[in-house]
């Protein structure tokens, strides 16, 4: 009778103990994870600036190779293994292997893109670059879909400044116009404007080049839409090259109204010389100066210029 208590309580130590231990068990599983997500983590961060230090070097050093691009892909492919939900290192990697693609056009290259941009997009939906990225890869392997219109829409609502964002747009929306949507084609004009508009130096003259390597692409409804940005835009003094690179390859398309009110505008925002060397550039010099002015000096410039 008297050893039934006593059992009891040692059964009841046990069933304490027991549970000390389930929940000490469980108390300490969030923390060894916890701190293998850290060394996960670090390792793959390693792996992804290792990457970026060789793409610096090619930039810098202007060395670019196939060998250095096969080890970037390596790194970043090692960074992505390790923490295979990161959204920076799953954009990094795409951007690698979209230059591969540009080398090797392999089609299981781009898919291989495609997936990992849509992937860093359902964790990180509205970064400009990601859409910047799955707009070029769309471009680069001709996918003319609606789904590109859409991107093109998404871009330039979450990134419209964005100068990846505004290069990309740029580039697939002019050389693809034909078959946007209105709502694709308007944010195509808008990117367009902002872009040559840009404080970001260098980008309002990509934009302009861009542009013009889509020139494939234009149509009569499209250069009535860059014609009307150009001549309602308020020029920022230090972006009249790009404006007026884009004027004179419209040149021949400008009504006669146009052209005087266009070289106004040229001619209140950059020097004679400047004027005249961008005219001589673009092969539109003999169709600029009979508009110039009749005075000594653009006479003497024009012929100048002129002169073989």
């Amino acid at each position: 009778m008297l050893t039934q208590p006593s059992s009891l309580c040692a059964f009841n130590l046990t069933i304490a103990a027991t549970a000390v231990k389930t929940i000490s068990a469980l108390l300490i599983m969030p923390i060894i994870y916890i701190g293998w997500l850290a060394i996960a983590t670090g390792i793959a961060d390693g792996h992804a600036y290792d990457a970026k230090q060789l793409e610096k070097q090619w930039k810098k050093q202007d060395n670019f190779s196939q060998a250095l691009l096969t080890d970037a892909i390596t790194l970043s492919e090692a960074a992505v293994h390790w923490a295979p939900d990161h959204p920076d290192y799953l954009d990094q990697l795409s951007r690698y292997l979209t230059l591969r693609y540009l080398i090797d056009k392999d089609q299981g290259t781009a898919e291989r893109v495609r997936a990992l941009l849509l992937h860093s997009r359902t964790i990180r939906p509205t970064w400009p670059g990601n859409w910047a990225a799955y707009i070029d890869i769309k471009h680069y392997t001709g996918e003319t879909d609606a789904d590109l219109g859409n991107a093109i829409v998404q871009g330039a609502h979450f990134g419209p400044w964005d100068p990846a964002t505004i290069q990309a747009i740029t580039q697939a929306g002019t050389t693809n116009w034909k078959v946007l949507t209105q709502e694709a084609k308007t944010a195509v004009s808008q990117t367009i404007r902002r872009g040559l508009a840009s404080p970001v130096r260098g980008l309002p003259m990509r934009t302009a080049k861009l542009a013009e390597r889509g020139v494939s692409g234009w149509t009569i409804e499209f250069t009535q839409a860059l014609t009307r940005t150009l001549v309602d835009e308020e020029w920022r003094r230090a972006n009249t090259g790009a404006y007026i690179r884009l004027t004179l390859t419209l040149w021949p398309l400008l009504s006669t109204q146009q052209k005087d009110l266009m070289l106004v505008k040229m001619m209140s925002k950059s020097s004679a010389n400047n004027l005249l060397k961008l005219a001589k550039d673009s092969g539109r010099l003999p169709f600029i100066c009979p508009r110039l002015p009749r005075t000594p000096r653009f006479n003497q410039l024009c012929a100048s210029a002129l002169t073989p």
